[in-house]
């Protein structure tokens, strides 16, 4: 999900916008906004048909920068369906190594700030933003159950299952990675005496980062690129 990705900047924006928020009151708005983002992420029962991390992620931070920004039980659902009319992330960019894959994380994260505050607007919001037959749920992710996720909240906060991303590249490959530096802790050998790495991932870890290695690829297809990880691991 990369649930912070999105919530951090609105949080932090909406601190800004507001002025004298306290660390606790930020603190807490990241925590909520992760538990939504998190949570819409672990309802979907689908593979991924669009990027979470900007789609997802642009309602955890409606949820951080609205409670940030004071808005009431009406002026958060209004900001939600305004969310919902602008949320966007296409996995495309992924499947090319495009830069835009983290642009859209930008996008989403914009566009929960202007919900919040369109969300004052005189407007008749969308009611079933979730759950609605073309609501988010249905849309972006097909098939869903949102309730296991309903009836943990206020008791299991996502923000403390986070883990840290350790490595400059796609989450996915990072298995590669730390396979590659445990056996050559164990074993002592040099980047000289490999001929071959063979990684054996799930079908997902292959689809997000079993691309092939090109002279001209970017630095976005390297990082996406579970060849290219473990090769540059073990060179070093």
């Amino acid at each position: 999900m990369h649930a912070m990705a999105s919530v951090l900047p609105a949080a932090l924006a909406a601190a800004e916008t507001r002025g004298g928020v306290s660390g606790a009151e930020l603190i807490a708005a990241i925590a909520v906004g992760v538990d939504i983002a998190a949570g819409l992420g672990l309802a979907s029962r689908a593979g991924f048909r669009f990027f979470r991390p900007a789609t997802a992620g642009g309602f955890g931070a409606v949820a951080a920068a609205g409670r940030l920004l004071g808005l009431d039980r009406k002026g958060l659902e209004a900001a939600f369906a305004w969310q919902l009319a602008q949320v966007s992330g296409t996995m495309q960019a992924h499947a090319e190594g495009s830069p835009l894959l983290p642009v859209q994380v930008a996008f989403n994260a914009r566009a929960a700030l202007q919900s919040c505050e369109l969300a004052a607007l005189d407007f008749t919001p969308t009611r079933f933003v979730f759950e609605g037959p073309y609501g988010y749920l249905a849309l972006f992710e097909g098939d869903f159950d949102l309730n296991p996720v309903l009836s943990s909240f206020g008791r299991d906060w996502r923000i403390s299952e986070l883990s840290h991303k350790p490595f400059p590249a796609g989450r996915a490959t990072h298995g590669g990675i730390e396979g590659v530096i445990a056996l050559r802790t164990e074993r002592g050998f040099a980047p000289d005496d490999v001929e071959r790495i063979e990684v054996i991932v799930p079908p997902l870890i292959a689809r997000l980062v079993g691309r092939s290695l090109s002279p001209t690829m970017s630095a976005t297809h390297a990082r996406l690129c579970m060849g290219y990880a473990v090769a540059n691991t073990n060179a070093r």
